[in-house]
Protein backbone atom coordinates (compact mmCIF):
# COMPACT_ATOMS: atom_id res chain seq x y z
CA UNK A 1 0.00 0.00 0.00
CA UNK A 2 2.99 2.32 1.20
CA UNK A 3 4.70 1.61 -2.29
CA UNK A 4 1.25 2.28 -4.15
CA UNK A 5 0.58 5.97 -2.59
CA UNK A 6 4.76 6.67 -3.15
CA UNK A 7 4.12 5.89 -7.21
CA UNK A 8 1.01 8.01 -7.26
CA UNK A 9 2.72 10.30 -5.69
CA UNK A 10 5.48 10.15 -8.26
CA UNK A 11 3.42 10.94 -10.98
CA UNK A 12 4.34 14.31 -12.76
CA UNK A 13 1.38 17.07 -12.44
CA UNK A 14 -0.04 17.52 -15.29
CA UNK A 15 -1.99 20.87 -14.80
CA UNK A 16 0.01 22.92 -17.50
CA UNK A 17 -0.70 20.40 -20.15
CA UNK A 18 -4.31 20.24 -19.19
CA UNK A 19 -4.34 23.95 -19.08
CA UNK A 20 -2.49 24.23 -22.79
CA UNK A 21 -4.47 21.68 -24.32
CA UNK A 22 -8.04 23.15 -23.22
CA UNK A 23 -6.93 26.45 -23.82
CA UNK A 24 -5.75 25.97 -27.55
CA UNK A 25 -9.44 23.88 -28.03
CA UNK A 26 -11.33 26.75 -26.54
CA UNK A 27 -9.02 29.92 -28.60
CA UNK A 28 -9.68 27.59 -31.80
CA UNK A 29 -13.31 27.99 -31.67
CA UNK A 30 -12.78 32.09 -31.95
CA UNK A 31 -14.71 32.23 -34.89
CA UNK A 32 -17.82 30.39 -33.82
CA UNK A 33 -17.73 31.83 -30.38
CA UNK A 34 -17.84 35.84 -31.73
CA UNK A 35 -20.32 34.36 -34.71
CA UNK A 36 -17.62 35.04 -37.43
CA UNK A 37 -17.92 30.88 -38.99
CA UNK A 38 -21.04 29.10 -39.10
CA UNK A 39 -22.43 25.59 -38.13
CA UNK A 40 -19.64 23.59 -39.89
CA UNK A 41 -17.06 24.77 -37.57
CA UNK A 42 -18.17 21.67 -35.75
CA UNK A 43 -16.86 19.50 -38.65
CA UNK A 44 -13.61 21.72 -39.10
CA UNK A 45 -12.83 21.20 -35.16
CA UNK A 46 -13.12 17.23 -35.54
CA UNK A 47 -8.86 16.81 -35.60
CA UNK A 48 -8.66 19.24 -33.03
CA UNK A 49 -11.10 17.64 -30.58
CA UNK A 50 -10.29 13.99 -31.75
CA UNK A 51 -6.98 14.44 -31.45
CA UNK A 52 -7.06 16.50 -27.72
CA UNK A 53 -9.82 14.52 -25.98
CA UNK A 54 -8.40 11.43 -25.01
CA UNK A 55 -5.03 13.50 -23.78
CA UNK A 56 -7.40 15.39 -21.62
CA UNK A 57 -8.88 12.17 -20.32
CA UNK A 58 -5.64 11.23 -19.05
CA UNK A 59 -5.06 14.30 -17.78
CA UNK A 60 -8.02 14.63 -15.82
CA UNK A 61 -7.47 10.83 -14.22
CA UNK A 62 -3.71 11.94 -13.32
CA UNK A 63 -4.99 15.06 -11.29
CA UNK A 64 -8.21 13.12 -9.58
CA UNK A 65 -5.71 10.76 -8.36
CA UNK A 66 -2.83 13.37 -7.27
CA UNK A 67 -5.95 14.29 -4.78
CA UNK A 68 -6.30 17.96 -7.44
CA UNK A 69 -10.25 17.23 -7.27
CA UNK A 70 -10.74 21.04 -8.55
CA UNK A 71 -8.08 21.09 -11.67
CA UNK A 72 -9.58 17.47 -12.17
CA UNK A 73 -13.42 18.68 -12.17
CA UNK A 74 -12.78 22.05 -14.36
CA UNK A 75 -10.41 20.09 -16.97
CA UNK A 76 -12.78 17.78 -17.31
CA UNK A 77 -16.09 19.71 -17.51
CA UNK A 78 -14.58 21.80 -19.72
CA UNK A 79 -12.39 19.70 -21.68
CA UNK A 80 -14.31 16.37 -21.95
CA UNK A 81 -18.13 17.01 -21.35
CA UNK A 82 -18.30 20.24 -23.40
CA UNK A 83 -15.45 19.58 -26.39
CA UNK A 84 -16.84 15.87 -26.03
CA UNK A 85 -20.29 17.18 -26.94
CA UNK A 86 -18.94 19.45 -29.66
CA UNK A 87 -16.94 16.74 -31.19
CA UNK A 88 -19.89 14.54 -31.26
CA UNK A 89 -22.63 17.46 -33.08
CA UNK A 90 -19.34 17.63 -35.67
CA UNK A 91 -19.55 14.11 -36.45
CA UNK A 92 -23.62 14.07 -36.64
CA UNK A 93 -23.45 17.16 -38.94
CA UNK A 94 -20.62 15.15 -41.04
CA UNK A 95 -22.52 12.43 -41.32
CA UNK A 96 -26.01 14.12 -42.35
CA UNK A 97 -23.53 15.86 -45.54
CA UNK A 98 -21.81 12.87 -46.64
CA UNK A 99 -25.59 11.02 -46.30
CA UNK A 100 -26.63 13.87 -48.49
CA UNK A 101 -29.47 14.84 -46.02
CA UNK A 102 -31.15 17.66 -44.54
CA UNK A 103 -30.78 18.28 -40.92
CA UNK A 104 -33.97 18.07 -39.34
CA UNK A 105 -35.84 21.46 -39.70
CA UNK A 106 -36.12 21.78 -35.49
CA UNK A 107 -32.99 20.45 -34.78
CA UNK A 108 -31.49 23.83 -33.88
CA UNK A 109 -34.44 24.82 -31.34
CA UNK A 110 -34.32 21.32 -30.00
CA UNK A 111 -30.24 21.27 -29.61
CA UNK A 112 -30.54 25.14 -28.09
CA UNK A 113 -33.74 24.18 -25.12
CA UNK A 114 -31.09 20.31 -24.55
CA UNK A 115 -28.11 22.17 -23.89
CA UNK A 116 -29.73 25.18 -21.84
CA UNK A 117 -30.28 22.93 -18.21
CA UNK A 118 -26.26 21.13 -18.96
CA UNK A 119 -24.66 25.11 -19.49
CA UNK A 120 -26.39 26.15 -16.66
CA UNK A 121 -25.83 23.36 -14.50
CA UNK A 122 -21.89 24.14 -15.75
CA UNK A 123 -22.35 27.83 -14.66
CA UNK A 124 -23.14 26.16 -11.18
CA UNK A 125 -20.15 24.05 -10.88
CA UNK A 126 -17.65 26.93 -12.10
CA UNK A 127 -18.91 29.27 -9.82
CA UNK A 128 -17.51 26.72 -6.77
CA UNK A 129 -14.78 25.94 -8.68
CA UNK A 130 -13.54 29.46 -9.08
CA UNK A 131 -14.36 30.52 -5.53
CA UNK A 132 -11.68 27.11 -4.43
CA UNK A 133 -9.37 28.40 -7.13
CA UNK A 134 -9.13 31.72 -5.56
CA UNK A 135 -8.56 29.79 -2.18
CA UNK A 136 -5.77 27.61 -2.84
CA UNK A 137 -4.44 29.03 -5.72
CA UNK A 138 -4.82 32.34 -7.81
CA UNK A 139 -7.29 35.35 -7.54
CA UNK A 140 -6.59 35.92 -11.10
CA UNK A 141 -7.67 32.46 -12.40
CA UNK A 142 -10.30 32.58 -9.78
CA UNK A 143 -11.59 35.42 -11.69
CA UNK A 144 -11.27 34.04 -15.63
CA UNK A 145 -13.06 30.88 -14.48
CA UNK A 146 -16.29 33.20 -13.17
CA UNK A 147 -16.00 34.78 -16.48
CA UNK A 148 -16.50 31.51 -17.83
CA UNK A 149 -19.59 30.89 -15.82
CA UNK A 150 -21.16 34.25 -16.81
CA UNK A 151 -20.46 32.97 -20.58
CA UNK A 152 -21.73 29.48 -19.52
CA UNK A 153 -24.51 31.19 -18.48
CA UNK A 154 -25.02 33.74 -21.20
CA UNK A 155 -25.01 30.75 -23.62
CA UNK A 156 -27.68 28.96 -21.69
CA UNK A 157 -29.82 32.43 -22.28
CA UNK A 158 -29.60 32.34 -25.44
CA UNK A 159 -29.89 28.44 -26.24
CA UNK A 160 -33.56 28.97 -24.35
CA UNK A 161 -34.03 32.08 -27.22
CA UNK A 162 -34.16 34.66 -25.20
CA UNK A 163 -31.56 36.56 -27.47
CA UNK A 164 -28.55 35.31 -29.75
CA UNK A 165 -26.83 38.13 -28.95
CA UNK A 166 -25.80 36.80 -25.30
CA UNK A 167 -24.75 33.76 -27.12
CA UNK A 168 -21.85 35.65 -28.18
CA UNK A 169 -21.18 37.35 -25.44
CA UNK A 170 -20.99 33.90 -23.39
CA UNK A 171 -18.36 32.90 -26.32
CA UNK A 172 -16.39 36.03 -25.94
CA UNK A 173 -16.22 34.59 -22.05
CA UNK A 174 -14.75 31.41 -22.98
CA UNK A 175 -12.45 33.39 -24.98
CA UNK A 176 -11.25 35.16 -21.86
CA UNK A 177 -10.61 31.29 -20.05
CA UNK A 178 -9.07 30.10 -23.08
CA UNK A 179 -6.53 32.71 -23.36
CA UNK A 180 -5.42 32.88 -19.26
CA UNK A 181 -5.41 28.35 -19.40
CA UNK A 182 -3.16 28.71 -22.31
CA UNK A 183 -1.05 31.30 -20.33
CA UNK A 184 -1.29 29.92 -17.10
CA UNK A 185 -0.32 26.71 -18.63
CA UNK A 186 3.17 28.01 -20.09
CA UNK A 187 3.68 29.75 -17.02
CA UNK A 188 3.74 26.60 -14.96
CA UNK A 189 5.52 25.16 -17.96
CA UNK A 190 8.05 27.23 -17.48
CA UNK A 191 8.22 28.09 -13.63
CA UNK A 192 8.33 24.41 -13.06
CA UNK A 193 11.15 23.69 -15.34
CA UNK A 194 13.34 26.78 -13.99
CA UNK A 195 12.26 26.20 -10.63
CA UNK A 196 11.00 29.38 -9.43
CA UNK A 197 8.80 32.17 -10.93
CA UNK A 198 8.93 33.33 -14.42
CA UNK A 199 5.79 34.49 -15.66
CA UNK A 200 3.34 35.34 -12.35
CA UNK A 201 0.01 33.25 -11.78
CA UNK A 202 -1.08 35.31 -9.12
CA UNK A 203 -1.70 34.88 -5.42
CA UNK A 204 -4.76 33.04 -3.48
CA UNK A 205 -7.04 35.37 -2.15
CA UNK A 206 -5.98 37.49 1.50
CA UNK A 207 -2.85 37.29 0.37
CA UNK A 208 -0.81 40.43 -0.90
Amino acid sequence: MEHRQDMVKSWADPSALGNICIGLLLLAQWGFFTGITGPATGIVLLPWLLTAIPVIFVIVFIQFRLGDFVGGTVNGLLGIVLMGQGAVKGIIALLFILYGKDMPPTYGADAGLTDALPLLCAFVVLLAAGFLSGLGQSKIQAICVWVAAVGFLLMALASLGINPVLGLVGGCCMLVIGLWLFYAGIALLLNGAAGKSLLPLGKPFGKK
